[in-house]
């Protein structure tokens, strides 16, 4: 079978997982012991498992290094493209607008147009011909999901050449000019002027600008978690999530404005609070994997983690919406039941607010007995990430709530294969390319894991599905076409 032949039925595969499921004896299998080598192993375990267990640190090994090349091959490519693009400007006889290129996020830009900027208004010396677009954001974040689609969209509309400001009450890049959102009414001066409005939380400072500014406003919805996931760990984060909620409904309301969601889940909330469907779209949103590519893998995690053990990851802040209780008792059943010889890399920041969560966590790890076999990373380098998704073999989630799920995204684009728990928007990301399941019943995760573990088809087809979803809706190029079809739609409309 070729590489980009898949003759795999999802549907099908997980009604055998189902039917396997049901139909195995829950057998604890003992976790391999330093001073038991081999023969006594070999009594404890079935024989039929243990001459699957003999082949695994290969087919492992060859999983691990089909990623590597995959991860490697992409970045030549990308790079080769680039090379080539450029080459063709060169040599045009004639000026001409440059092409759009796929270009990383985080990667290098073009200085603008020096401004000399005016004491009051720091805008004042642009043409007032040109459309400007202001992307408005409560603060931006290095590396955060919300601050790289604002990224995205900002450096996009700049290669467009559309005259483009970042604004925000807080912020901690210094990739890019960002300026207050006390100055956004000097910016936006003209009916013909655009708003982009990234809502993931309440903000009563950015409803002022809604409300008086008279141009074009678009929300792009990234969801708003929802209270009661926090009520037992923070009450801050639980007033927050309560507020960001309420609010929702003021911006659904916006006369004029036009939604775009990053997932059809996040649509359908705003269709059930009034929004029409003549002015709602899907946009998934903009991320950093094309920079990823180009990014150094930590040696040291690949040499503490390529050691044969099967590797199961999850990425995602340690939040009580993530859902890692669930997570870490399906890991639980995987490990006793069929394959003492695994791991859970959790990869994901603490937050100090949320040290209840923690250590619920980590009481949960101690009960089950498995302190050996999970890690918790905390927050992690872009090289460090980009490491523990190569050493990893399968990629699980079992979060409660999701808007839509970025690491999901990553699994897919270096072909991990994927289960999860089908809650919220996991269904509308994943689709087809994974195995996506409708309870986080531990059995059925397992057993999921265990198919992607024992056959290098199953494993190689699922991470060729996550591949072809990656390329075909959500690579950078898709979403940037998609964007910018929108966008010059609302500049057309405003000649």
């Amino acid at each position: 079978m070729g590489a980009d032949q898949i003759q795999i039925d999802v549907d099908k595969l997980m009604q055998q997982i189902t039917e396997d499921v049901a139909d195995r004896p829950l057998i604890p299998i003992p976790p391999p012991a330093s001073s038991i080598i081999q023969q006594p192993v070999q009594m404890l375990v079935r024989p039929s498992l243990w001459k699957r267990a003999k082949g695994r640190s290969k087919r492992y090994a060859l999983a691990i290094a089909r990623r590597v090349k995959h991860f490697g091959s992409r970045a030549r490519q990308s790079l080769a493209a680039k090379k080539h693009k450029l080459k063709a400007i060169i040599v045009q006889s004639k000026p001409a607008p440059p092409p759009i290129v796929e270009t990383p996020i985080g990667s290098p830009q073009p200085a603008p147009t020096p401004v000399v900027e005016a004491p009051i208004d720091p805008f004042v010396n642009r043409r007032d011909s040109e459309i400007r677009i202001a992307v408005l954001t409560p603060c931006l974040v290095d590396g955060d999901a919300v601050g790289n689609d604002v990224m995205g969209m900002y450096h996009v509309l700049m290669k467009q050449g559309y005259v483009c400001q970042i604004f925000c009450d807080v912020w901690t890049t210094s990739a890019v000019d960002v300026k207050h959102i006390s100055q956004i009414k000097s910016f936006l001066t003209k009916p013909s002027d655009i708003l982009i409005y990234h809502y993931s939380v309440g903000w009563d400072a950015a409803l002022v600008p809604i409300r008086e500014i008279d141009c074009k406003k678009v929300i792009k919805y990234h969801n708003v978690t929802p209270p009661q996931y926090f009520e037992n760990f923070n009450p801050d984060y639980t007033n927050v999530c309560r507020a960001g909620r309420a609010q929702l409904q003021t911006i659904a309301n916006i006369p004029g404005a036009t939604y775009l969601s990053d997932s059809a889940y996040n649509a359908g909330e705003l269709l059930e609070l009034g929004v029409s469907p003549e002015n709602s779209s899907v946009l998934p949103p903009f991320h950093h994997i094309d920079s990823l590519q180009f990014t150094e893998p930590d040696s040291s995690v690949l040499s503490a983690y390529h050691d044969g053990k099967f590797n199961i990851l999850m990425v995602g802040r340690l939040a009580p919406n993530k859902g890692h209780a669930a997570l870490i008792e399906a890991f639980h059943h995987y490990y006793r039941y069929y394959n003492p010889n695994s791991r859970l890399l959790i990869v994901g920041k603490a937050d100090p607010r949320l040290d209840k969560y923690s250590n619920f966590l980590n009481q949960k790890v101690a009960e089950l007995e498995l302190a050996n076999a999970v890690v918790f990373t905390g927050g992690v380098s872009a090289e460090a990430l980009k490491s523990y998704y190569l050493v990893s073999h399968a990629f699980m989630i079992t979060s409660d709530h999701e808007g839509f799920c970025v690491p999901l995204v990553e699994a897919m684009s270096i072909k991990l294969p994927i289960v999860a728990y089908g809650s919220t928007a996991i269904p509308h990301t994943v689709d087809k390319a994974g195995l996506v399941w409708s309870q986080a019943d531990p059995a059925l995760l397992a057993g999921s894991l265990d198919r992607i573990a024992t056959s290098e088809s199953v494993s190689r087809q699922l991470g060729q599905l996550g591949w072809q979803r990656y390329e075909e809706v959500f690579s950078n190029r898709r979403i940037e076409a998609k964007f910018l079809q929108l966008i010059n739609h609302l500049a057309v409309e405003s000649k």
